[in-house]
């Protein structure tokens, strides 16, 4: 973030067929946990694809470092090239 405010992030994971997930999902501001942002999924090699979004309202300063954290490591391969799997969108308020 390089503008000191009021912002809206949200995030977007596509998990495709196939692919094994157990993790929570986070936005973090500075490393720290933005309160409702958390998302936790359990997602099996037999399950369908499924799409997992978050957001979080926040405010931050000039330079703050926003990341999307996953609590397990986690590996995704898409169907196509050029798949997308993740998006993060953030919105000045």
């Amino acid at each position: 973030i390089l503008q000191a405010g009021v912002y809206q992030a949200t995030y977007t994971v596509n998990i495709p067929s196939g692919a094994a997930v157990d993790t929570t999902f986070t936005l973090q501001l500075g490393g720290k946990v933005l309160p409702g942002s958390q998302v936790s999924v359990v997602h099996t090699n037999d399950d369908g694809s499924v799409t997992v979004t978050g957001q979080a309202l926040f405010s931050a300063g000039y330079t703050s470092l926003l990341s999307l954290v996953t609590s397990n490591a986690l590996t995704l391969t898409g169907a196509n090239a050029g798949d997308v799997l993740a998006s993060l969108i953030v919105t000045t308020l």
